[in-house]
């Protein structure tokens, strides 16, 4: 029973990571590094997030990567991997992230919520 679960889940998980984003479009992007520690681990695993918010004000889950930190390296991964699926990402929308992803994380501490504002999809 757990391993059929655990086999959907994995099924449905992997098609969600390919699915095609080139149809949708974000007013406003948000991306952090969620940090996630189980009392037994002894270094905390990093969640990279990019969560967009349609016209209509509905947010949605664009991307997420899990890694042991938050480097430029990792971020500038997950980036390249939403736009290879056709999210167009306007360049000012890139501000959000951009000295994490040029200096790594000593300019972008973990904690900090970085937001950016874009009105279209042209790059």
């Amino acid at each position: 029973m757990i391993g059929r679960l655990k086999e959907d889940w994995a099924t449905g998980y992997a098609r969600w990571q390919k699915r095609d984003l080139s149809a949708r479009r974000y007013v406003y992007v948000w991306a952090d590094g969620v940090y996630l520690q189980a009392r037994m681990e002894p270094v905390a695993e990093c969640m990279l997030v990019i969560i967009g918010a349609t016209p209509e004000g509905r947010k949605e889950l664009v991307g997420f990567q899990v890694g042991v930190r938050e480097s430029a390296q990792s971020w500038r991964e997950l980036l390249i991997d939403i736009q290879a699926r056709g999210l167009t990402i306007a360049r000012d929308c890139l501000k959000f992230r951009v000295r994490a992803i040029t200096s790594g994380p000593k300019e972008a501490p973990h904690g900090t919520a970085q937001t950016a504002q874009h009105s279209g999809r042209a790059a």
